[in-house]
């Protein structure tokens, strides 16, 4: 049996010949063929003739992806654009987009790729900067591995492959431009965004070396905790909102407070700061430090040390008990002190720590009596018998502890070891605990100004923790002095970028840190894919707390298909 189909395709050509494509189902019992045939209709006498003009042959067998391939051919040879379809569409790759994107919003907002590009001798050493600086926000990686991961990232002007030489290069570049790019982003973020630089933050932290390190890494006071290693010193200047404004990176056995008149001189010379007043902790003070700071026209904000100093003794033994202090806060108090040579001094406590500080003493007390318990017992065969051993174990478990004030101890004629605490010792620091005086030459704030003032600083400690534990500035690996300072300079741009992107946030209303708004947009992926011969990229969707924080951060539409 032999049965026609209907016609699949037919057209109309010069002389009102139609052309058909046609079908015929062909069934000899069980089985079923199916050839295709192009054929025409013309008339002959009066009557309608069909005849073949191709003949395919048997189709039965024939794959999707030859039928598909012989339409494509066909289409090649008549010259006929074919429509693309989804069986088309090649997906050629998945980055990371909301991170890089979110990121890029703020680093436009500054117009720091032009900046760059206006300063850097090499203009396209612009692209790796920009790359390390979003490296150390969204995954902090060593250069070499931040030129691999990059090929996982959306990151717009960063379309081809970076050589791993300028990674370092556009560091030592990075260095000579310091002080013009510090000055253009300070006058930036003083006109874009609303930001108070009135008061001013100075700290130091240390960074240390695998390694020698450069001729400037030495060792020297570790706030790391790691004295065996090489270090640099590094100076932080922030406002009260921890917005960094510059940075210096000094050698590893600088004492902290020479490095203040360099301060000094960048805030009158670069910033051209006429009136300021800056906050330090008590490693920063010097009678010369207070001198210049005065000298320069600034006001200054800063604690004094209260153990051995004869300025404290005599300020402590003026102030009354606790409980007539004046209450701020729940957990801070405050007593302004008579002031002395144009200066103020204001005793601030808190009961809260007080009693923090009371208790970690007093376990800190049993533990070391613990220890010299063991001392006191005969001793065990094969442990040692001799005072002079035994002495200076104690001494260095004591001085390890800071305890070593704290107990008097002796061995009698038979080696044996007495001990007792030092009650007066264990007082004196009981009457510390909770309690800080600050010293002040402004004559207009008042009590609670500069004392909030003072406790801002911390934020200044909250940036060092920052740049150490979410940007990853320790341990550095370079050698070269000039790549040392411009790893730390990227770290310094990418914590910038993180306080804006707090700021922002905090302006529209969300009260999350810049980690946690990055680990949410961490979800958001463009996807590449090619139809037709076009390459197409496309935004997965969001979800309406990411729209939140990019919105915040000043995207007026998410792109659904990245241009």
């Amino acid at each position: 049996m032999i049965s026609i189909s209907p016609y699949n395709w037919c057209g109309e050509i010069k002389g009102g010949i139609l052309v058909f494509i046609r079908k015929h189902i062909v069934k000899k019992g069980d089985t079923t063929h199916a050839y295709l045939r192009v054929v025409e209709n013309y008339r002959k006498k009066g009557k309608v003739i069909q005849r073949t003009l191709v003949n395919f042959g048997n189709i039965s067998h024939w794959p999707k992806e030859k039928v598909r391939d012989l339409i494509f051919k066909l289409s090649q040879v008549m010259e006929i654009e074919l429509p693309a379809s989804l069986e088309d569409l090649e997906h050629k790759e998945i980055l990371n987009f909301g991170q890089p994107f979110a990121l890029g919003l703020l680093w436009d907002k500054l117009k720091m790729t032009e900046t760059l590009k206006g300063l850097l001798a090499n203009p396209t050493f612009s692209a790796p900067i920009k790359t390390m600086v979003f490296n150390r926000l969204i995954h902090p990686q060593s250069e070499l591995s931040t030129s691999q991961w990059v090929k996982g990232e959306y990151i717009e002007e960063v379309l081809e492959d970076i050589p791993l030489h300028h990674y370092y290069r556009s560091l030592s570049q990075l260095v000579k431009v310091k002080g013009p790019l510090e000055k253009i982003l300070y006058n930036k973020l003083n006109n874009l965004f609303t930001l108070d630089f009135s008061l001013l933050f100075y700290d130091l932290t240390s960074t240390y070396f695998e390694g020698e390190g450069p001729a400037s890494a030495k060792k020297g006071h570790s706030r790391d905790h790691r004295p065996d290693r090489p270090q640099v010193e590094i100076g932080l200047l922030v406002n009260r909102d921890g917005i960094p404004v510059s940075h210096t990176v000094f050698d590893g056995n600088v004492k902290d407070s020479t490095t203040l008149p360099q301060v000094v001189e960048q805030m009158q010379g670069t910033f051209k700061i006429k009136r300021v007043i800056f906050v330090g902790d008590k490693g920063m003070v010097s009678a010369k430090n207070l001198k210049d700071l005065t000298s320069a026209g600034y006001e200054y904000i800063v604690s004094i040390k209260l153990r051995h100093s004869k300025e404290a003794n005599s300020l402590l033994a003026l102030l009354p008990e606790r409980d007539k202090f004046t209450k701020l806060k729940d957990n801070l108090r405050v007593f302004e002190l008579p002031p002395s040579e144009g200066d103020r001094y204001i005793a601030c406590y808190n009961p809260l720590r007080a009693k923090e500080s009371g208790e970690h003493r007093e376990i800190l007390l049993k533990r070391c009596e613990e220890f010299l318990a063991q001392f006191h017992l005969p001793a065990k065969q094969g442990k040692t018998k001799d005072p002079v051993k035994i002495r200076l174990r104690i001494d260095r478990f004591l001085r390890r502890k800071r305890a070593a004030s704290f107990f008097q101890y002796s061995f009698d004629s038979d080696a044996k070891l007495t001990y007792q605490r030092q009650e007066e010792e264990i007082d004196k620091e009981d009457a510390l605990d909770g309690l800080f005086i600050i010293k002040t030459n402004s004559q207009e704030l008042s009590t609670e100004a500069l004392v909030l003032g003072y406790k801002t600083l911390w934020e200044v400690e909250n940036a060092f923790r920052e740049l150490k534990d979410f940007i990853k500035i320790r341990p550095i690996y370079h050698h070269n002095g000039d790549r040392v300072k411009g790893h730390i300079f990227v770290c310094f741009l990418a914590y910038l970028l993180e306080k804006l992107m707090e700021k922002r946030l905090e302006e529209k209303g969300l009260f999350i840190t810049a980690r946690k708004a990055l680990q949410l947009l961490a979800s958001v992926k463009v996807v590449i894919s090619e139809l037709a011969g076009q390459r197409i990229k496309k935004v997965t969707s969001l979800v309406k707390e990411q729209e939140y924080i990019l919105k915040a951060l000043g995207a007026q539409e998410m792109p659904k298909i990245v241009p």
